[in-house]
């Protein structure tokens, strides 16, 4: 629910400036990749777990949930959107 409304906000934002695409900028997506390894590095899930997808044989070993909760996650993309959605290329 959070994320929809996320999402939604995000097109009102490009729309109220005449906008029509965002994506994540490649700097972004590592940052976040990096931040998301880091906090499953401190749980008990980041070695042989399905939630990293090593399961999957062949499957790169990825983070895709964000283990901080979901307060901190909240928090984040809504600082993100306050900043006006720093680390989207917005064109």
């Amino acid at each position: 629910e959070t994320t929809c409304a996320w999402i939604g906000a995000a097109i009102e934002h490009l729309r109220a400036r005449g906008l029509s695409s965002m994506e994540a900028t490649p700097q972004a997506v590592a940052a976040w990749s990096a931040h998301m390894a880091a906090m499953v590095e401190a749980t008990v899930v980041k070695n042989k777990s399905w939630w990293v997808g090593d399961n999957v044989p062949g499957k790169p070993h990825k983070v895709l949930y964000h283990f901080g909760g979901f307060r901190m996650y909240d928090e984040e993309i809504q600082a993100h959107a306050a900043a006006g959605y720093t680390g989207f290329a917005l064109a």
